[in-house]
Order: C-alpha cells, then structure tokens, then sequence
C-alpha cells in the first residue's frame, strides 16, 4: 500500500483530531528523481492535525515507509555543519554518561553512520539501526549496521546477540515512526537499568512560532512538544529526565530529550518541569494558535513570491542553493518550479542529475552552479546560513542569498 489516511492519534489513539494547516498535494520530499520518473511521480496530501486529547500535532496521511526509504538519498555526512553537531554530540554524551570500552551503543536511523563515526572512545560497541539503501554506505565504512526498521521484534534480536544497551540515540528519526507502540515497546527491552535514550527532534513551539512549514513532509509523521511526550512514554516505563535546546538539527532548532527507566536513580531535572509550564503558557492546548499559523505562512508565501518575482522582473537570473527535503515542501507550496529557480546546488552526488520532487528543478554541483553565474540564490538550506555565509564559494564571488525564513530576507 502506497498511502493510507490514519484516523486516530499515535500517541494516544484519540480520534478528536482537527486540521489546522493544509499545504496541498507533494511527492516525498526525499524522492529526487530522474527525468523519465517525472511523468509517474505520486502526489500525496500534505496536512497538519492536532490531537485535542494529548496536543500530538501529526500528519493523517501516511506515505509507505517503505517505498521513501528504498530509493533514499539524504546522506547526513554530505553536511560539514551536521558533522560538527554530532561531534558535539557524542563528545557530550560520552563525557557525561561516562561510556567507556564494550558500552554498548546504538543509533536508531543511523544513515552513513554519522553519529557512530562521532564517537572517539576506544573499544565502544557500536551498532546502528537503518531501514535505507543508505545502510550499506555505513556498512562499507566499516560500522555494524542492522539494516531494518527499529520495534519490538528488532530490540529482541539485538538484545539476544548483543546484550544490554548503555545509549541509544535517535536524532531526527523518532517523528519519523508511523507505529510508534511497537518502536516504543523495544527500548525499554533494549536499555540497561541506567541505560539511556536521546531523542533530537524538531520542536514544536519553533515550527509554530517561525513558521516553518518547510519541516513539514511525509517523513515527519509527528511534531513534538513535551506535554505530548511526558505521558505517551510513560507507558512504557519511561520518563524524561532532561532536555536541552539547539540552534542546529538535522532539519532546523532542535529539542533533545534525555529519557530513563523510571526505575532507574538518575536524576530528573527541574527544566522539564519548567518547559512543562512555558508550553501550557505559550498555548499548546489552545487551537487557535494553530489556525494563526496558517494564516501566517499564507501571507509568508505572497511576500516570498513577490521578492523573488520583483528580482526576476528586474531582470536577475536566481538559483537555489542546498536541496535538503525540507526544501521540496517550500518550493511546491509555493508553486516554485524551473521558471523560477532555474537548477539547485548540492553536495550530495546521489542528487546530481535528478530533479527535485514535485518541482523539477535540476541539481547540480556546486561548481556547476558558480559557473553559471546566478546574481541570487535560494537558500533552501536555511539553517545552515552561518556556515554558508561564511564558508560558501558562491558568497565569496559575490552571489546573494535569499533567506526564506523567519521572513524573506537578502543576505549578506
């Protein structure tokens, strides 16, 4: 089955679910394709959903996981600026939770082995998880990669030939899980009594409040807040003991939360009760802070489009630069296509030659794109735009960005 339409919530499985933002029919925001492909690309409802029972904000629609994940082309490693973050991160967790030699630790959604490369202990036990194509990259690096989705029958294989967890991370792939009882249902299996989960994903209240629609694609079933979380894992027995906020994720701001057994002795830290608080007083429970976010990104649109139609009526030729999945949900939201853009530059060589789903533009590398002179560009990989600003050739020639968010801005 390509695509079904969920009708309860993960979490809670409540059916009191209310659409407040309807960005339009796209293909999966990962699926670069060739020319040939384009005439039998699939088109798939685009929706937001909030659960009025538990405050889960969710897509109904449901794109086989399958069918995103067989063909993958996000290689996390291609970033210079997600290299560094998971450096940080395996430096901190490894410093704090005090790993040392034959610790078992595993990446959920582990891609090309990003996160696993990031840790410099040696003699750690490391295993990654990964349902894509993109397992057999971190496998020729030499990584254990167990190439399947993560439940509960997986925690029971790993468990019975590799023992007890002592960290499982999982960066920007817990929104991605469509069943999440049978996800949930293996860590507490799978964690050693002072064992530990990291999940790193997109924050709720930062997707709302800078309108960042562009997060929004069938991979990313859930987007999360803490009220949502607290009691959902709960019933597996566990608790978020800590949290921390970042500038920089996989896919923008991120939220990380540090969750335990409840059994276990590790100390719960008065931020979450604090985040707990400034969530119910920002409104997460209140609906029609959510219907002005879609007012917002409507009016974020028309002024997007009339920068962009202004500089080519000016007689400027523009380009886009980095094509991340995010991006696709911006450009086929805002009816962008090769009129507009003319082709998008990226690293990752598996794009280059393939067209940008549901808006046909082509990728090329960067120096294919500085060659072809573009007074302006796009900047679809916005939450990288320090790193870009400061490092980007395109920049040092004399190129402009067109940051699209928190509103459309040009830079330097």
């Amino acid at each position: 089955m390509d695509h079904y339409k969920r009708e309860d919530c993960r979490y809670c499985s409540s059916k009191d679910l209310t659409i407040f933002c309807d960005l339009g029919k796209h293909a999966p925001s990962n699926s670069f394709i060739k020319k040939e492909e384009i005439k039998s690309e699939k088109l798939f409802p685009l929706e937001l959903s909030i659960c009025n029972q538990c405050t889960l904000v969710q897509l109904q629609d449901v794109v086989s996981g399958e069918n995103i994940f067989k063909d993958y082309h996000y290689l996390s490693s291609s970033s210079k600026a997600l290299v560094k973050h998971f450096s940080e991160m395996a430096n901190y967790i490894s410093e704090k939770f005090n790993l040392k030699s034959n610790d078992l630790v595993i990446d959920i959604g582990c891609n090309d082995g990003i996160a696993l490369n990031s840790y410099k202990i040696e003699g750690l036990n490391l295993l990654g998880i990964e349902p894509s194509n993109i397992a057999n990259i971190a496998k020729n690096k030499g990584f254990n990669v167990i190439k399947s989705f993560f439940n509960n029958e997986t925690s029971k294989r790993i468990v019975s030939k590799y023992g007890l967890a002592k960290v499982i991370t999982a960066t920007n792939v817990f929104a991605h899980v469509d069943d999440m009882h049978s996800f949930m249902e293996g860590i507490p299996n799978l964690l050693d009594i002072d064992g530990i989960l990291i999940v790193e994903v997109s924050y709720l209240l930062d997707l709302i409040d800078n309108n960042l629609f562009d997060t929004i694609y069938h991979e990313h079933l859930c987007y999360l807040n803490l009220t949502a979380v607290i009691p959902f894992i709960e019933r597996f027995g566990l608790e978020v003991f800590d949290l921390q906020r970042k500038e920089v994720g996989a896919s923008g701001p991120s939220i990380t939360f540090f969750i335990k057994k409840k059994d276990s002795e590790i100390a719960v830290s008065d931020i979450v009760v604090k985040t707990l608080q400034k969530e119910s007083d920002w409104g997460v429970k209140k609906l029609e802070k959510f219907i002005k976010f879609d007012d917002n990104i409507k009016e974020l649109k028309s002024n997007t489009l009339s920068l962009i139609n202004n500089l080519k009526l000016e007689g400027n030729r523009i380009g886009g630069f980095g094509a991340p999945a995010k991006g696709n949900t911006l450009l086929t939201y805002y009816g962008l296509s090769s009129k507009h853009i003319e082709v998008i530059a990226d690293n990752t060589k598996l794009k280059y030659g393939k067209f940008t789903p549901g808006s046909h533009i082509p990728i090329v590398n960067d120096n294919e794109f500085i060659a072809l002179g573009f007074s302006y560009a796009l900047l679809l990989s916005w939450n990288y735009k320090e790193f870009f600003l400061n490092n980007s050739e395109y920049i040092k020639q004399g190129g402009k960005f067109i940051v699209p968010f928190p509103k459309p801005s040009i830079l330097p």
